[in-house]
């Protein structure tokens, strides 16, 4: 084989064009692969971005109990990721097949009574994420608190990841007057 460097520099490049190299997974080996399999490669984490469109309420029934956070998800991307449907309309769950580690944010604009102090958090499968509880107080019955949630976490195949709210000492619905979920494949 002649130097790499004394080729023809090729001007009009595809995705059904070979670039050369090693086969790690097979004893070292070298191969052709096409541009277009390692493009492939290289995009193929998955990511959801939803929201919900419209202001809903999250009855609470009781202090100091997480609710899911209502309201009906609506996908705008998504690849490897699905809103959930019926009861899992407010969740995303993961449909990759690969144990994958994940960056998860959720952000969230609320009201509830003025000086309600809410506890907010992610969960995955119904348990809450470590570090991801956020402690806030609603400023007034006008001006909703922003809160944004983020954690890096591994998901497998089936994993339903959710916003749940939690009054600290009284029964106040709490109003979601926007609501967003993304995750992205890492």
């Amino acid at each position: 084989m002649s130097r790499i460097s004394t080729y023809p520099i090729d001007t009009v490049v595809n995705t059904s064009d070979f670039l050369i190299g090693t086969d790690f997974d097979n004893e070292n080996i070298t191969k052709n692969y096409t541009i277009a399999s390692i493009i492939s490669l290289a995009t193929s984490g998955g990511y959801i971005n939803a929201a919900v469109g419209a202001t809903t309420v999250t009855p609470i029934a009781e202090a100091s109990t997480f609710y899911f956070l209502e309201g009906t998800l609506v996908t705008s991307v998504s690849k490897l990721w699905a809103v959930g449907t019926g009861a899992d309309v407010n969740k995303i769950i993961y449909s990759g097949t690969a144990s994958q580690v994940t960056n998860i944010i959720s952000t969230v604009n609320i009201l509830a009574s003025m000086n309600t102090v809410i506890n907010i958090a992610l969960f995955k499968n119904d348990t809450e994420i470590a570090g991801t509880r956020q402690k806030i107080m609603i400023p007034s019955t006008t001006v909703p608190a922003s809160v944004c949630l983020q954690t890096i976490n591994t998901v497998l195949a089936g994993d339903v990841i959710s916003v749940k709210v939690m009054t600290i000492a009284s029964t106040n619905d709490v109003t979601a007057t926007h609501y967003n979920i993304s995750a992205t494949l890492v």
